[in-house]
């Protein structure tokens, strides 16, 4: 037996000065009384009753030292030894590199599985076992469980994922089931490296296998009509010649042999001579590897978004050449609004020429207006070459960069809008083009002077800012395209739309909610995601993106070493005499009732 709280043990002072004070105790006192007559005729009784005086006054001396020593008793928490049955705690490590194979066809996560099976038959009545699924998002896979059969339950229900490990969050989840425990081991089974320490111990499934990691993609397009597109490639375990194949909208179009250094980031270079545009660019490794997940990287959204545009203009030039050149774009034009169909594009252009109601399906582009939509009125015209500049509040990323120290413009007027109208650029004080959202989710940009009247088109910002513009009027559905496992991606829901779908890697497309402005999707599996939104003015519009396995889990990096706070008597193995403790104070309550029986008696 051991005592947590030794210090307790300082109450056993009581003992020595509970006797001195017995000892300095006067044994008489003198009273008057009248007679000593009475006296007399008790001195009988007195002689039968003097052996159980004494007794009762050894009695009450006992009744308190016993008090004392059980008081200090209790305060030292005496404890005892576990033995052999103690609450068992797992944390495993559900990470993508324990989806490694290291030799057979057999997983590092199987081999936990099956070393976890056998530590589940250990389990008592009187004992529990919690396991802790140790991924992104970690959780409580069985808590506390008491016989074999429900941890089996549990262990053929989880699965290994494409993601990462967050340690952290695992023992806190460990530390929490621990507090619940008075004899607790807590087990790691990881692939990470870690070091066991006192009070966690640690099994490593690593065995730093061969692995062909394909850990990134860019592309570039140059003068000559052609795409330079740069993969990373590294071989962890050992040095490799390994070859590196291409597919483009999955259709195989070259591959290389390369030279990988032992655990070296090395690049293959592809260069693809095509005019034709293409979605997703590809590449990938045919190799018996340990990790088969990371053997393939997709670049998606390759192809600039197309959208259709109407411009409706009886001076067409500057905006239909600067439209075609982007190179994207399917444009219709129309030199009057009676010409013009306000329905199922993209965006429309109004130069010059004001509707008296603006279509509500597309963004909208104004030039040459004297007042903007929604009946707000512009302000004054004026007739001075002036210099415009960009708003420096504005948050506009097309915006930043730009310069206009070459540009005049002759004839402009000063926009006046209310909140929901954003200044871009200004000549002196006014407001020369201006933004807003408009009911219904769409995007209004206004320009209140004629582009003739500017020399702006011949200036290289004319088509910068144009690009900016309606880049930011037609949004994406996604801001980015590459992800790793475990992120959550967002896809914006985007006006107008009426269905949203989307696809998932080897499976088919499901139908997502349009009620919410975002849509959050959490990513599990490697792969190619597809969305595709539907109109019902319009074709629908798809965007894909690909998601990867974290690059700290294609190589087995060293871990940190590993401390997790549990309670104290846990760490030391100790097991507090808890139900003691209510008879203990039942017995000091009984001895307090004795003694002042006692006492009650000899006073009166």
């Amino acid at each position: 037996m051991k005592f947590l709280n030794p210090s307790g043990f300082w109450l056993l002072l009581g003992v020595p000065l509970l006797i001195i004070i017995y000892i300095i105790k006067s044994r008489h006192e003198d009273r008057p009384v009248s007679s000593t007559y009475i006296w007399k005729l008790s001195t009988k009784l007195k002689k039968k009753r003097f052996p159980l005086q004494r007794i009762r006054k050894l009695l009450v001396f006992f009744m308190q030292l016993l008090m004392i020593v059980l008081l200090s008793f209790v305060a030292a928490q005496p404890a005892v030894a576990g033995g052999e049955g103690y609450d068992t705690i797992v944390i495993l490590d559900a990470s993508a590199s324990m989806q490694s194979v290291d030799e057979g066809d057999t997983t590092r996560f199987e081999k936990a599985l099956s070393d976890l099976k056998r530590l589940a038959k250990k389990t008592e009545q009187e004992h529990t076992f919690t396991l802790i699924l140790a991924n992104d998002t970690p959780t409580y896979a069985v808590l506390h469980a008491q016989t074999e059969s429900d941890v089996k339950k549990a262990l053929d229900k989880i699965s290994c994922s494409y993601g990462g490990c967050n340690e952290e969050e695992a023992l806190i989840l460990a530390g929490q089931a621990a507090e619940l425990s008075d004899n607790a081991r807590v087990f790691f089974y990881t692939d990470h490296g870690y070091e066991s320490c006192e009070n966690i111990s640690v099994t490593d499934y690593s065995v730093s296998p061969w692995n062909v990691a394909l850990e990134g993609l860019e592309m570039e397009k140059t003068a000559e009509e052609s795409f330079l597109i740069t993969g990373t490639v590294t071989s962890y375990g050992k040095e490799a010649q390994i070859t590196v194949g291409l597919r483009l909208d999955d259709k195989a179009v070259d591959a290389q042999r390369i030279v990988c250094p032992k655990d070296t980031a090395t690049q293959v270079v592809f260069e693809i001579k095509q005019t034709e545009l293409f979605d997703t660019a590809e590449i990938y490794v045919n190799i018996e590897d340990a990790l088969e997940a990371d053997n393939s990287y997709a670049l998606c959204n390759c192809r600039v978004r197309p959208f259709t545009a109407l411009l409706v203009s009886e001076q067409p030039l500057y905006l239909e050449n600067a439209l075609k050149a982007l190179g994207n774009c399917t444009l219709t034009v129309t030199s009057s609004l009676e010409q013009a169909d306000l329905l199922g594009k993209d965006l429309y252009i109004f130069d010059g020429i004001t509707p008296e109601q603006y279509p509500t399906d597309g963004a909208i582009l104004v030039f040459g207006t004297d007042h903007l939509p929604n009946g707000l009125i512009s302000g004054i015209s004026y007739d001075s070459a002036t210099k415009p500049k960009v708003n420096k509040e504005a948050s506009f990323d097309f915006s930043r960069g730009l310069s206009f120290e070459k540009t005049m413009i002759k004839k402009y007027t000063a926009l006046i809008g209310g909140p929901e109208w954003t200044p871009i650029l200004y000549c002196g004080n006014a407001a020369v083009l201006m933004t807003a959202t408009l009911p219904g989710g769409m995007q209004c940009s206004v320009f209140s002077f004629d582009l003739h009247d500017s020399n702006l088109p011949l200036q290289a910002e004319y088509l910068r800012l144009l690009q900016g513009i309606i880049e930011y009027s037609l949004p994406s559905m996604l801001k980015i395209t590459d992800y790793t496992v475990g992120q959550t991606a967002e896809v914006a829901v985007l006006p107008r739309t009426e269905k949203l779908y989307i696809g998932y890697p080897g499976e088919s497309f499901k139908e997502l909610s349009v009620s919410q402005a975002v849509y959050p999707i959490s990513l599990s599996t490697v792969g190619v995601y597809s969305v595709v939104a539907s109109y019902a003015s319009k074709d629908g519009v798809y965007t894909d993106f690909f998601a990867h396995v974290p690059l700290e889990e294609m190589a087995n990096s060293d871990g940190e070493h590993i401390v997790v706070i549990l309670n104290e008597q846990s760490s030391d193995g100790m097991q507090r005499y808890d139900g003691i403790f209510f008879y203990l104070a039942l017995a000091i309550l009984l001895i307090l009732l004795v003694e002042w029986g006692v006492y009650y008696s000899e006073q009166y």
